[in-house]
């Protein structure tokens, strides 16, 4: 087994626990957390910790580092390729770099935010729509007609890198909203420049050709299976909160056989809890045939409790079909489970016999 894939089973509900963290309010223990997982593996991310940090960063204060992480990666782009998921090609992550250097600027002059959102836009604008309904924006007609912000509802439609794509920004727009609340005039306004409505101009469709960090993104979606998996593991952890995406989810990705403790096992998993793991091994829950021993056992334990042996002898017969499995009960618990049954059916027959002896 791959070593992240051991981290994965070690960690398998550690995505929960940090939106656990987040509804407690515990923001900077949830950020920490969620940086914590990332460093663990960050070649492919096993636990989607950075779909967790795009928004955590901003919310703990913690811009400064969201900005250092990005740059880092985005100057590394142009040299030689080793497979490392890298964040600034993630549609959150350009989003909320942009909004980070627009909370550290500290003048009015805003154009360096201003226009790494301009890019942003025309990267990912599947997002554009999906925000901005969150943050109830009121969009023009054309920008809603546009062919890249059509709101998709599932993938049947979409082809595999598309569905991840539309997964992360229905993912982004519905956790990040609220980092966006007190900015949305700013993104109002972005929006509307970027798509440059004023009358005039160029058509929008031109503005927003594929992108070489778009493109950049696509292709690492089809590279990378494992990369793909943790998204979808990331989603299917949170699944009572985000259970409408599950639509961009592949249909033989739904079909995975999941456990209770982990709702998607890695891939690379060498063993799983399955039929071929238990093979041989004995079902203790299986009805089978007792030893001679544990019918002896059986036996002592019913004539400890019911100490008159034709009233034992009739309830041996009467009861012929009922499974009697006394050796559940231990020996220091003489009235716990059958010991309680057979307590009160001895109780009855002694009463009934005082009775009859009055009589």
């Amino acid at each position: 087994m791959s070593i992240h894939a051991s981290w994965l089973y070690l960690y398998h509900f550690d995505s929960f626990f940090t939106s656990d963290l987040q509804r407690r309010g515990c923001i900077r223990t949830a950020f920490e957390f969620a940086r914590l997982l990332y460093s663990l593996e960050p070649w492919t991310d096993p636990h989607g910790s950075l779909l967790h940090l795009d928004q955590l960063a901003i919310k703990a204060n913690m811009t400064q580092w969201l900005v250092d992480v990005y740059d880092v990666f985005s100057n590394r782009q142009g040299t030689e390729n080793d497979a490392r998921l890298d964040p600034s090609l993630l549609p959150g992550w350009r989003y909320s770099h942009a909004l980070a250097l627009h909370l550290l600027e500290m003048n009015d002059n805003h154009s360096l935010s201003t226009t790494a959102l301009t890019h942003a836009i025309k990267d990912f604008p599947s997002i554009v729509p999906l925000l901005a309904d969150k943050l109830d924006i009121s969009l023009t007609t054309a920008i809603r007609s546009h062919p890249e912000c059509k709101i998709e509802v599932d993938a049947r439609s979409l082809s595999k890198v598309d569905g991840v794509l539309h997964l992360l920004s229905h993912l982004y727009a519905q956790r990040s909203s609220g980092i966006w609340k007190d900015h949305a005039k700013w993104f109002s306004e972005t929006v509307t420049s970027t798509f440059n409505m004023s009358v005039g101009h160029t058509h929008t469709a031109v503005l927003l050709s594929p992108t070489p960090r778009r493109k950049a993104f696509l292709d690492l979606v089809n590279s990378s299976e494992d990369i793909t998996w943790s998204f979808y593991r990331h989603v299917f952890v949170l699944e009572a909160s985000f259970r409408q995406i599950l639509g961009f989810v592949p249909q033989d990705v739904l079909k995975e056989k999941t456990l209770s403790c982990d709702p998607l096992p890695p891939r690379h998993a060498v063993t799983r809890y399955d039929e071929k793991f238990f093979e041989g091994t004995e079902d203790i829950y299986a009805r089978r045939s007792k030893t001679r021993r544990e019918r002896e056992l059986d036996r002592r334990r019913l004539v400890q409790m019911i100490p008159d042996a034709g009233f034992r002898q009739q309830l041996e017969v009467r009861f012929v079909l009922l499974p009697l499995d006394l050796s559940l009960q231990s020996e220091n618990d003489s009235m716990g489970g059958w010991g309680k049954f057979f307590c009160r059916v001895s109780l009855k027959h002694k009463a009934l016999n005082r009775g009859s002896q009055e009589g």
